[in-house]
């Protein structure tokens, strides 16, 4: 696929490391309007680090991050974030649209009407209008990482970042986030961290295996579709990270990952 427009992401040089121990070393990278980019690669390796780097959470030991030519902290208006799914508490009483509003984050401690509406919109891309006043503990693992994703959308976003987003979830499911990935992404750049392959791989524009450094293997390589049809698409197989590890180590050139 061939989707260049402008440069939305720019990092360049990039280090990083917890205290002393070395978590990112000279990554760099470009990430342009309206692409797809799925960030894969062995536990410790950096992808959600990374992340976090990109939203400002971190800083870097040394080198640069641009997001719409700025740094991250003046750009975090335009991310929209999707963590991995924590374990929720079913007893805490909230509703679907009250998740989804807790995006539009107030600090003088109440929501306007823009805000409202705003995030009724975003339930409506998600496909889940209908379950507005339900509890947001009554649904399954699907439906919750949509929730999860308009909550994202509440900040106008223009990337959309997922770290593990098919965790927990079931493969039907998983189909439907992928439609509404796709369609997402006809107005937002998107970055997925995954360890499943068989999840982007007909919707991915760039795939990076982040260890340490970072190796791209453009979309035209099939990397992911090579990886998936080495498990017979066994999606079960797939998202066995363990697998997904060692094919790295095999098909990148990283060094030792100590």
């Amino acid at each position: 696929m061939n989707k260049k427009t402008g440069k939305i992401i720019s990092i360049k040089n990039l280090c990083f490391a917890y205290s002393h121990y070395p978590v990112l070393s000279d990554v760099n990278i470009d990430i342009y309007e309206k692409e797809i980019v799925s960030i894969v690669g062995p536990n410790g390796g950096g992808k959600t680090t990374l992340l976090r780097l990109i939203l400002g959470l971190l800083k870097p030991k040394s080198g640069t991050i641009l997001v719409d030519g700025r740094p991250p902290a003046a750009a975090s208006q335009i991310i929209g974030y999707v963590p991995q799914r924590a374990r929720h508490d079913n007893s805490f009483p909230i509703t679907v649209f009250e998740t989804v509003l807790s995006g539009r984050v107030r600090s003088f401690g109440f929501y306007t009407k823009t805000d409202r509406l705003k995030a009724a919109k975003s339930l409506d891309e998600v496909s889940l209008s209908d379950f507005f006043k339900e509890p947001f503990s009554s649904l399954s693992g699907g439906q919750m990482q949509r929730v999860l994703i308009a909550r994202a959308l509440t900040t106008d976003a223009r990337i959309l970042m997922l770290d593990e987003p098919t965790s927990n979830i079931d493969p039907s499911a998983g189909d439907t986030l992928n439609s509404l990935l796709k369609k997402l992404n006809e107005t937002m750049t998107i970055l997925l961290v995954t360890h499943d392959t068989a999840f982007v791989a007909n919707i991915t524009d760039r795939a990076l295996c982040i260890n340490k450094t970072l190796v791209e293997h453009p979309a035209d390589d099939n990397f992911c579709g090579m990886l998936a049809s080495v498990y017979d698409g066994n999606p079960l197989v797939v998202r066995h990270e363990k697998l997904i590890e060692q094919s790295c180590r095999d098909k990148c050139n990283h060094g030792d990952d100590k």
